[in-house]
C-alpha cells in the first residue's frame, strides 16, 4: 500500500462498484495498445504517450503540468529535476481541476474496471504488469512486465501535514476524482507486489492519470462522491 497514514476502506463504494456491472466486460472497437498523443493545448502543446487498455483510454505518463495558481502540486521526492521524467505530485483539490480538455480525473469506479481487465488479462501479477520495465523501483528483485503500456513509475507521495516525501522509488499512487469523507478521497496504489485502490487525505500529494473521456461519460461533474455514513454526516 502506498500509505504513511492510516486510511480507511469504504465498503459503501465497492457496493456501488458491484452494482454497476462488476464482473461484466464491455465490448470495445477500440485495440489494446499505443493510442494517438494527448497534445495539451494548455500547457504550450506538451505531448503526452497514450495507451488503450480494454474500454478505457489512459495517459501513459504522469501529468505534469503546473497549475495556474502556482500551489497545490510538489515536486517528486522534492526535486524539480524529477519533472520530465515522474511528472508533478498534486493534493486532491488542485488534481480534480488538472486534466486537458476532453480527458478528466478516473472514477474510482473507473479504476474497478480498469483492475478487472487487467487482473483477467495479466500474464504475470497486476503490480507487474502495469509498472514500467525499469530499475527505477528500489529493493525489488522483478522488474517491472509493462504488459499493458501503463508504465507506472514510482514517484512516490507527498505529506501535506509535515510537508515530507515517501515511497520515491517504491510506489505509485494516482488520484481518483471520487471522494467518501470530507478529508479523504480515493486512490490508486501501485507497487511490484500490490495493485489496491483505497484512500488517502486530501492534503497528500499523489500523481495524476488522466483518463480519456467517453460518451456516457463526457460533462460529468469534475467529482464523484460516493457517500459512507461519515460523509453524510460531513465528517
Amino acid at each position: 500500500m502506498l500509505k504513511k497514514t492510516t486510511y480507511y476502506m469504504f465498503a459503501f463504494g465497492f457496493l456501488a462498484f458491484l452494482a454497476t456491472g462488476c464482473g461484466k466486460e464491455e465490448k470495445c472497437e477500440i485495440p489494446d495498445g499505443a493510442a494517438e498523443p494527448l497534445i495539451d493545448s494548455s500547457d504550450n502543446n506538451r505531448s503526452y504517450k497514450t495507451v488503450s487498455i480494454g474500454c478505457q483510454t489512459w495517459m501513459a505518463e504522469n501529468y505534469a503540468k503546473v497549475p495556474a495558481g502556482g500551489s497545490g502540486y510538489y515536486h517528486v521526492n522534492g526535486d524539480a529535476a524529477n519533472d520530465a521524467k515522474y511528472g508533478l505530485l498534486y493534493n486532491w483539490e488542485t488534481a480534480i481541476d488538472m486534466c486537458p480538455s476532453g480527458w478528466h480525473l478516473p472514477t474510482e469506479n473507473e479504476f474497478h474496471q480498469f483492475n478487472e481487465y487487467v487482473d483477467a488479462h495479466n500474464t504475470s501479477n497486476l503490480g507487474l504488469s502495469l509498472i514500467a520495465r525499469s530499475t527505477d523501483w528500489t529493493d525489488y528483485s522483478e522488474k517491472g512486465t509493462d504488459e499493458f503500456g501503463f508504465a507506472a513509475l514510482p514517484a512516490g507521495a507527498h505529506s501535506g501535514y509535515d510537508n515530507t516525501y515517501f515511497y520515491f522509488g517504491e510506489g505509485a499512487g494516482f488520484w481518483s476524482k471520487t471522494y467518501y469523507e470530507k478529508h479523504y478521497a480515493t486512490m490508486l496504489s501501485l507497487g511490484p507486489d500490490s495493485f489496491s485502490i483505497d484512500g488517502d487525505y486530501k492534503l497528500s500529494g499523489h500523481s495524476i492519470r488522466c483518463i480519456k473521456d467517453t460518451a456516457k461519460n463526457k460533462g460529468d461533474p469534475k467529482t464523484d462522491f460516493q457517500p459512507t455514513i461519515g460523509g453524510l454526516l460531513g465528517f
